[in-house]
């Protein structure tokens, strides 16, 4: 009985850890992917220009250059959602016309502007 108990412990410790371990990655993702976000190059006088919808309806326009990350676009979507106060609650992405933007940071940083073929599009955002 004594031994039964003590494994029962022993789990529900693990179990309480694993959590712990499991928070303390999901934050730190999110502070990565979050990096330098309020950090927003300037936009190029030339370029492909990008519109995006946002969920309250309304539309922004930026340019970019062709060799701006997927990334950079993610970061001014997020940039104009909170601007717009209209950040949507759990996951989000951004969808262009057919496709929609990879969601790993990585995917996000190995794709270009011009890679991608956004430039002269509407983007939309779109809960996940």
């Amino acid at each position: 009985r004594r031994k039964q108990q003590q494994e029962e412990e022993e789990a529900q410790r693990e179990a309480v850890e694993a959590e712990r371990a499991a928070q303390l990655e999901e934050d730190r993702k999110a502070a990565e992917f979050a990096e330098s976000d309020n950090d927003a190059p300037p936009e190029p006088a030339t370029g492909p220009r990008v519109a995006l919808r946002l969920l309250n309806g309304s539309r922004v326009v930026r340019r970019f250059s062709a060799d701006d990350t997927l990334l950079e676009i993610r970061r001014w979507a997020r940039r104009a959602l909170r601007d717009a106060g209209c950040v949507p609650d759990g996951a989000w992405s951004v969808k262009g016309e057919g496709d929609m933007f990879p969601t790993s940071r990585d995917e996000l940083k190995a794709s270009t502007v011009a890679q991608h073929g956004v430039g002269g599009s509407v983007l939309n955002i779109v809960r996940l």
